[in-house]
């Protein structure tokens, strides 16, 4: 299984855009409100299984982390792929 990585793109000022890279492939998965510290965290890509540990001192990190499940779910259906086991 490839490796799936979380990724955030400046969208504008004011919004980021978060990415899967699997399979040498870029999918878009959502825009949100610029938050510093997820942008931050995720500007250089992190493994699914980091993305997905909760931070509990971040609320921005959590946003992200509470939605990745759900758009994951659904790009595997919409892409016919597995990202998540």
């Amino acid at each position: 299984m490839s490796k799936a990585i979380i990724k955030a793109v400046k969208k504008d000022f004011e919004t980021d855009t978060y990415y899967l890279l699997f399979n040498k492939e870029k999918i878009f998965l959502f825009n949100q409100k610029h938050r510093n510290g997820a942008f931050d965290y995720f500007k250089g890509g992190r493994s699914l299984s980091e993305a997905l540990k909760p931070n509990k001192r971040d609320a921005g990190l959590r946003r992200v982390s509470d939605k990745l499940p759900m758009y994951i779910k659904y790009i595997e259906k919409e892409y016919e792929i597995k990202v998540m086991r």
